[in-house]
């Protein structure tokens, strides 16, 4: 196995043309723009006198960390040996480097997780093993919209109590902490220890080519100028529209302005619009609050959107159900690569993987404000995208913490790096100016509690998207189910209140 220094050479080699480019070190570049909501510079740390982190010089004796991973998703955490691509290089030698480090093994143990049929065995996975004592799992790697319910649940640890564990370094993502830490515990964290919480956030494309047949004018440059609004993108998406085959119907053989293409893309212009779903008293106990004026007001332009204009279309469906349904999403993705479709909802990750090998040109832009009032744009990653949590029973917990703040200090200078500025931001980047609308986007990431909790307030979350699919009226809908939402936020609180 090389040692640290060779491993730091080899990944610094293969990104020295990024950083020339940028003029920063890699300790600075490498900063996760999602611990900085609002755009700041990297928080001093650990790193600025040029050490790692703070941890110690330990030595597990070849300690074995059996991690829980969902099995789709592993690789953006763990890779077990060299393949070439670059990405998968910097987990692998991350992982190699942190091992070497504190003499350890992980041993990841991988199971179907991600899909909607597949969570609740893996959470009953965690809770049994719990249940039963037997240690199966030290670290497990969860699905965040399904932690709150093993929160309540009670078989998560606190990790405030872990040693090791730094979380006010800038590899952990500082907002998410804060927010998610309930009666002083913190049951989950979330940042560069993997890449899914970038992968996860959502933007959003313009065909370039279908842009310029339409002479739709610079989108870039609305961006730049804090003018890509909601009635803007509206006035571009409506005049993209077209009846190709010419049967007087609406449908995927036309040319259409904007789809958002999955049920989880709508929660994108939460963020966006600038929405409020919870507020926090004076003790930071959340309660529902998803009726301000903004909010409604958000609700229903986005509702008279998507339901009142000719070749713009939300699909309210999620590409986690069978495949049967999440082949939907493929038709119009390929409009969008055939050049018959202007504005589509994605994500990161989907940049990589389904749209790499788009022959038409396409840009990068970040989802609209709600007007121009808006100092700035934003968005959140959707909330699939794996936090960390320690079972309650783990008798290893100093090896674990010790691993965790490892691995995310590491990733933060180099494997983080590697995919955002490196994958992303050069490799499937079509233009120069995509470069600069990534930092954007990732600056403006935000996190919300509504959204994140989701699972254990009735799924709210749920309300507002059928709402706008079906065209009905929020503050009617939404006032049918308050007292549900906030009678289960607070059994939350109570439960959580009770745990030892």
């Amino acid at each position: 196995m090389r040692n640290r220094l060779a491993i730091l050479i080899t990944l610094m080699i293969g990104l020295n043309s990024a950083l020339a480019a940028c003029g920063d070190s890699a300790s600075d570049n490498a900063v996760d723009s999602a611990n900085d909501t609002d755009g700041n510079t990297a928080q001093t740390s650990a790193s600025d006198d040029g050490s790692l982190d703070n941890l110690p010089e330990l030595d597990f004796e070849g300690e074995v960390i059996n991690v829980l991973y969902r099995d789709d998703v592993v690789n953006s955490f763990y890779v077990d040996e060299s393949t070439g691509d670059i990405v998968d290089d910097a987990v692998y030698e991350a992982n190699r480097a942190v091992e070497e480090r504190l003499n350890i093994d992980f041993n990841l143990i991988t199971k179907p997780g991600s899909s909607e049929a597949d969570r609740v065995t893996y959470m009953g996975a965690i809770t049994n093993s719990v249940m039963a004592g037997d240690n199966a799992y030290d670290l497990t790697a969860i699905l965040t919209y399904n932690i709150p319910t093993l929160i309540q649940s009670g078989v998560l640890l606190n990790l405030l109590d872990v040693q090791y564990l730094d979380f006010d370094q800038p590899w952990w993502v500082g907002d998410l902490t804060e927010m998610a830490t309930i009666n002083g515990k913190l049951y989950f964290a979330s940042g560069d220890v993997s890449l899914e919480l970038t992968q996860k956030i959502f933007c959003m494309l313009f065909n370039k080519d279908l842009a310029e047949t339409l002479n739709s004018g610079d989108i870039y440059q609305l961006v730049l100028d804090g003018k890509w609004t909601l009635d803007n993108m509206k006035t571009l998406a409506t005049a993209a529209y077209a009846d190709l085959n010419g049967n007087t119907a609406v449908d995927p053989e036309d040319r259409y302005g904007l789809v958002v293409n999955d049920l989880n893309s709508l929660c994108g212009f939460i963020a966006s619009f600038g929405m409020e779903i919870t507020t926090p008293d004076d003790n930071g106990v959340q309660h529902i609050n998803f009726a301000t004026e903004r909010t409604v007001d958000a609700i229903q332009a986005l509702t008279d959107l998507l339901n009142d204009n000719d070749g713009i279309f939300y699909q309210n469906m999620s590409d986690a159900l069978p495949e049967t349904v999440a082949a939907n999403h493929d038709v119009y993705r390929a409009m969008f690569k055939n050049n018959n479709l202007l504005f589509i909802t994605t994500e990161f990750n989907q940049i990589a993987t389904i749209f790499r090998d788009m022959q038409s040109e396409y840009g990068v832009i970040p989802y609209p404000k709600f007007d121009e009032s808006q100092t700035e744009y934003n968005t959140v990653a959707r909330n699939t995208y794996s936090s960390f949590a320690i079972p309650k029973t783990c008798t290893k917990t100093d090896a674990v913490g010790a691993a965790l703040e490892a691995l995310a200090s590491e990733n933060y200078r180099t494997t983080s790096h590697v995919y955002f500025e490196t994958a992303l931001k050069v490799k499937y980047s079509r233009d120069d100016v995509t470069s600069q609308m990534y930092d954007i986007i990732k600056d403006g990431m935000k996190f919300n509690f509504g959204y994140t909790f989701n699972g254990i307030i009735n799924n709210v979350i749920n309300l507002y998207c059928n709402v706008v699919a079906g065209d009905q009226v929020w503050t009617t809908e939404y006032a049918a189910q308050e007292s549900a939402i906030e009678t289960s936020l607070a059994k939350f609180y109570e439960d959580v209140g009770e745990i030892e």
